[in-house]
């Protein structure tokens, strides 16, 4: 079994204000 950990605390994804769709949430698809 792998045990993993986190590194660190900062998203891996910031959202992007340029892009309408950014503002409220940034989506990571490998988590849903």
């Amino acid at each position: 079994m792998i045990t993993l950990r986190r590194i660190s605390k900062d998203p891996v994804f910031l959202p992007n204000p340029e892009h309408e769709w950014e503002r409220a949430a940034v989506f990571n698809a490998g988590a849903v």
